[in-house]
């Protein structure tokens, strides 16, 4: 196959690789490295695709040979010889028709990552003081402030004027933004009616209920996972090896409504439970009664997490940032990609993610800093991943959304929504005349 050919079937392969590798074309490591991109397909063409593509001109020349012959056979009035190439002129069309079939299923189909990404706005500079209801930020963002510091693109703004809706293992969910990896972050929001996603807020927005952790008396408790409560060093405190009562809940729903399918079309992403600590600051701390706030996090110790100065309620100068700073902290299924503690590829939304969508934060705008707008208000209090202190009694407070729309915190042993978060892999299609609207959402093929 001569290269001119090769560039015009890759303008279909991105969106092709999954279907031609279902129909046996390729095998799955040729499928990988497809999806690789196409700057190596065009330089590597794999040895299936040509032999595929070759067979297919082949038939086109012998379709062209046998007419010739059916032409001259009916001149003849050979009426045998013009059966007998009828039947290789319709048996070297069947060896055509299967890649026209592929092709013609691949157009009805999207990259969603290219479609965020390609309707991102990545000029306009966000104030995260100003919350997106009040200055009309509504659409698709670009932040760097990630591991590497790699684009990612994220959904900010009013529910009604963001198109983030998208239908996947028959569930609503609200696109968060797209990952380090080119994957894309959802947020669990009820479930289809007659394909559509319309219930937006209340308890149908969330899988249930759950406290955080059973106990609040300690560091411990703002983990995800947790170690030794009482214990004299952080590194004993915030080891994983108890499972939450909220990763509890999440599993067993988990575990209940993704099968091997499902959760195949997962990436295995990092969730930032970021028990980083941080002493106050009164930079990025507007509540000064909480100036005696250290950075030891273990015991009863009066301690700041990270997510408190850069977007809690505290906050009095947001600035959100998709880093994880601990290894310990980047909860994932594989330890290659993380801490590999989890069980399945799923978690919560951080805070940081929160104000990233449009919401500010209470000291950065004391007379404005509500919500209700915003696409990940449900008028319910609901839970994030996020830490965000310890006091003197030794009372941990992990980071929620407020029902009024704002991020707040409250004890670990409270109840509250649970609105689990998974990340699409990379090269995810949707159908091509999905909007991303509640009534017509996109839907995961």
């Amino acid at each position: 196959m001569d290269r001119n050919r090769c560039v015009i079937i890759l303008e279909l392969i991105d969106k092709a690789s999954n279907k031609i590798y279902q129909k046996g074309i390729i095998n799955s490591q040729i499928k990988s490295v497809i999806t690789g991109g196409k700057d190596i397909i065009l330089n590597n063409v794999t040895s299936n695709i040509k032999n595929e593509m070759n067979f297919q001109e082949r038939s086109i020349h012998n379709i062209g040979k046998y007419v010739d012959n059916f032409n001259e056979y009916l001149k003849n009035k050979d009426f045998d010889g013009m059966t007998k190439e009828w039947k290789k002129i319709q048996n070297n069309l069947k060896s055509i028709i299967p890649l026209e079939n592929i092709l013609k299923q691949v157009r009805q189909t999207e990259n969603i990552y290219n479609l965020i990404k390609n309707n991102a706005d990545t000029k306009t500079v966000i104030d995260y003081k100003v919350r997106s209801g009040v200055s009309g930020t509504n659409g698709i963002y670009t932040t760097t402030a990630t591991n590497g510091n790699v684009p990612v693109y994220y959904y900010r703004g009013a529910a009604d004027k963001v198109n983030n809706n998208i239908i996947f293992n028959n569930m609503c969910w609200k696109i968060i933004r797209t990952t380090e990896n080119n994957g894309i972050k959802l947020i669990y929001n009820g479930t289809p009616t007659d394909g559509k996603c319309e219930t937006q807020t209340g308890e149908a927005a969330q899988i249930g209920t759950s406290k955080f952790n059973e106990t609040s008396n300690d560091n411990a408790y703002v983990g995800y996972m947790y170690g030794t409560a009482g214990s004299d060093n952080y590194e004993a405190t915030h080891a994983n090896v108890n499972d939450s009562t909220i990763k509890k809940y999440i599993d067993n729903w988990y575990s209940q409504n993704f099968d091997e399918s499902a959760t195949s079309k997962l990436e295995d992403t990092v969730f930032c439970n970021d028990r980083s600590t941080k002493a106050y600051d009164a930079n990025t701390i507007g509540d000064t009664s909480y100036s005696s706030y250290g950075d030891l996090g273990y015991g009863k110790n009066n301690t700041f997490y990270g997510a408190a100065h850069r977007a809690s309620y505290y906050s009095n100068n947001p600035n959100p940032s998709l880093v994880c700073q601990n290894n310990n902290d980047k909860f994932t299924v594989d330890s290659k990609n993380g801490n590999g503690a989890l069980t399945y590829p799923v978690g919560l939304i951080t805070l940081d993610e929160v104000v990233l969508a449009g919401f500010n934060t209470y000291y950065s705008n004391e007379n404005d800093y509500e919500d209700t707008t915003n696409y990940l208000c449900t008028n319910n209090f609901y839970w994030t991943f996020s830490p965000v202190l310890t006091n003197g009694v030794g009372s941990a407070y992990v980071g929620r959304v407020f029902s009024t729309g704002s991020v707040s915190d409250v004890r670990v042993n409270y109840t509250h929504g649970v609105r689990p978060v998974v990340s699409l892999a990379d090269s995810t299609l949707v159908n091509s005349n999905g909007e991303g609207t509640s009534t017509n959402p996109y839907v995961v093929k």
